[in-house]
C-alpha cells in the first residue's frame, strides 16, 4: 500500500456516526464521542480478563484491565452510581476504575498521594477491599506525627505510626523518614514487622542498613510496575503525527492493546511452565504481518513447513535487499556529458548567461 493510499484510508477513518453527536450546549453532549465506541469495547475486552489480587492505579499499568479518558466531565453527577459517594475528583476516578473489582474477594488497591484520603480508604473496606497509599500530610487532619523539621533531625530509617478509626474503619497511618519523610495510610498493614535495607551514606560514604517498615516494602512491592505499561509502549509505539485528536488517541490505544496482549501471552506461558521466547518487538511483527493477511486465501505448499516466524523472514527480505548491487551513478566512459561551471550559486538568481558557461566535454578516442 502506497503512502497516499494510506493517508486517503485514515483521512475517512471515523469510531462514531458524527451525525448522531449531540451539541456543545447539550447536557448529555460526549467529549469523546468519535471516539467512544472504540473505549467502550476495549474496557469491555480489557475487563474480561480474571483479576490478579493485586491492582495499581496510576496513569497506567503493568497490565490494563481498565482506563479513562480524562474529559472534565467524569465527576458530573450523572456519571456517579447511586450508592457512590463523592469523595472529590481524585478519589472519584478510584471509584469508578474499581467498579470491576469484585467486593469482599481479598483484593488490594494501590495508589499514590494524588488519590489517597481516608474517606476513599474507608469506603473501601466497606466493600471488602484492602487498600494502601501514599498520602499528603494536608490530607491527615489532626495528625499527631512530628513536624518534618523535628524528623528531619532524626536518624534515617526512624518511623512513627498511629490508628484510628473512621466510619468503623481502622486506618493505619506511618511516616517513616529515608532521604525524604514519607507517609502513608493502609486498611490492612502497619509498621510491623521491621525489616532492614541497605543504603548508601554520603556522609560515611558507605553503604549502612536502616529500618524500613513493612508498610514500605508493601507498597514498594506492588506499586513498583505501575510505570511499566508506559515503558513497553514507549520502546515501539506509533509516532506517526495526525491534526485530528481522535486519530492519536487512536494510535495510543492501539499500542495499549498490543501490549496487554504480549503481557497475557506471557502470563499463558508461564501459567503452563513454559518460557516466553518471543519479545515484545517480534510480538509486534507477528501482530503486523498477520493483520496484512486478514482476508488471504492460503493455499498449503508441499514439503517440510518452515519454521521460521514472521520476523525472521522480514530479517530475511531486508538482507537480501542489503545485498543487492547498488547501481553505478557515475556516467559511463566514452559517453558525452556535460558540467555547469558558476561562481556562485546566488547568481543564478535571477537567471544571468554571463555568470556561468556550458562546457562540452568528450572522452571518446580518437
Amino acid at each position: 500500500m502506497s503512502q497516499k493510499r494510506f493517508e486517503e484510508i485514515r483521512r475517512y477513518l471515523h469510531f462514531n456516526d458524527n451525525n448522531a453527536a449531540l451539541p456543545k450546549e447539550h447536557p448529555d453532549h460526549d467529549r469523546v464521542f468519535k471516539i467512544r465506541p472504540l473505549v467502550d469495547f476495549l474496557n469491555a475486552k480489557f475487563s474480561s480478563i480474571p483479576l490478579e489480587r493485586d491492582l495499581s492505579i496510576d496513569e497506567q499499568l503493568w497490565f490494563s484491565y481498565k482506563f479513562e479518558l480524562y474529559t472534565g466531565q467524569e465527576n458530573q453527577d450523572k456519571y456517579r452510581l447511586i450508592d457512590e459517594p463523592d469523595l472529590m475528583a481524585s478519589a472519584n476516578a478510584v471509584v469508578r476504575l474499581s467498579r470491576i473489582t469484585p467486593e469482599n474477594n481479598n483484593y488490594r488497591l494501590y495508589f499514590d498521594n494524588y488519590y489517597t484520603t481516608i474517606p476513599l480508604i474507608s469506603y473501601m473496606a466497606s466493600k471488602g477491599i484492602q487498600t494502601l497509599g501514599t498520602v499528603r500530610r494536608n490530607r491527615l487532619p489532626n495528625c499527631k506525627f512530628p513536624s518534618d523539621k523535628i524528623l528531619n533531625k532524626q536518624p534515617r530509617g526512624t518511623a512513627y505510626e498511629y490508628i484510628t478509626v473512621f466510619n468503623d474503619t481502622p486506618i493505619t497511618s506511618v511516616v517513616w523518614k529515608d532521604n525524604k519523610i514519607v507517609s502513608l495510610l493502609s486498611s490492612y498493614c502497619g509498621i510491623q514487622p521491621i525489616d532492614t535495607i541497605n543504603r548508601f551514606d554520603k556522609k560515611s560514604k558507605r553503604v549502612i542498613k536502616i529500618d524500613c517498615p513493612n508498610i514500605i516494602k508493601e507498597y514498594n512491592r506492588h506499586m513498583g510496575g505501575v510505570d511499566l505499561l508506559d515503558s513497553l509502549i514507549g520502546r515501539y509505539k506509533i509516532k506517526m503525527r495526525s491534526k485530528k485528536w481522535y486519530i492519536r488517541i487512536w494510535y495510543h490505544l492501539i499500542d495499549v492493546a498490543i501490549v496487554n496482549a504480549w503481557i497475557l501471552y506471557r502470563r499463558v506461558e508461564m501459567e503452563h511452565g513454559r518460557k516466553a521466547t518471543i519479545s515484545l518487538f517480534d510480538f509486534r511483527v507477528e501482530v503486523a504481518a498477520s493483520l496484512t493477511k486478514v482476508g488471504e486465501v492460503i493455499t498449503p505448499k508441499r514439503g517440510r513447513p518452515s519454521s521460521a516466524s514472521s520476523s525472521q523472514l522480514l530479517e530475511k527480505e531486508i538482507e537480501l535487499k542489503r545485498k543487492k548491487p547498488h547501481h553505478n551513478t557515475m556516467p559511463p566512459k566514452n559517453k558525452s556529458f556535460i558540467h555547469l561551471r558558476f561562481k556562485n550559486a546566488l547568481d543564478l538568481m535571477p537567471f544571468n548567461p554571463a555568470e556561468f558557461k556550458i562546457v562540452i566535454e568528450a572522452d571518446r578516442k580518437p
